[in-house]
């Protein structure tokens, strides 16, 4: 590989990796900063190490490695925490994907999703629905028809 892709790849990454953890924890980072915040010091790493193998390949090499290998052990262990609370029934929090990148939500739109289940309105108060053929009787019998 060379140090132009693993700069550009840094860049990319750096910018990618908070974004991305922002959007898949943003209802849940209140009960674990920690878990939302590793991400952005793995982006500022890379932006950092990227930008010091620009300015002096020779010496910027060591931040570059560094960041990268800060960036895979977090990855490793984020990975294998994933896997152990799977294995072990804790849900992850991020929210599903459904079919075509949309997410599930447990409810659907109707106006946006054509296979959403609309209910019928629900009746007024103390007033019950009746079918169809009750009310037509009884406008006839009114009628004395």
């Amino acid at each position: 590989m060379t140090s132009n892709f693993a700069r550009w790849l840094a860049y990319v990454g750096g910018v990618l990796a908070p974004l991305a953890e922002t959007v898949r924890r943003w209802h849940t980072w209140r009960e674990n900063p920690s878990l939302l915040f590793d991400d952005y010091i793995i982006g500022a790493l890379l932006i950092y190490g990227a930008w010091r193998a620009g300015r002096d390949a020779r010496g910027g090499q060591r931040f570059l490695a560094a960041a990268w290998g800060f960036a895979c052990g977090m990855g490793y262990a984020s990975f294998c925490g994933q896997l152990y609370a799977n294995a072990h029934g804790v849900a992850d929090p991020a929210p599903e994907i459904g079919r075509g990148g949309r997410r599930r939500q447990g409810r659907r739109v109707g106006a946006l999703d054509p296979r959403a289940r609309r209910e019928p309105p629900t009746p007024a108060r103390g007033r019950t629905r009746q079918p169809l053929t009750r009310i037509r009787r009884n406008n006839l019998a009114a009628r004395g028809v």
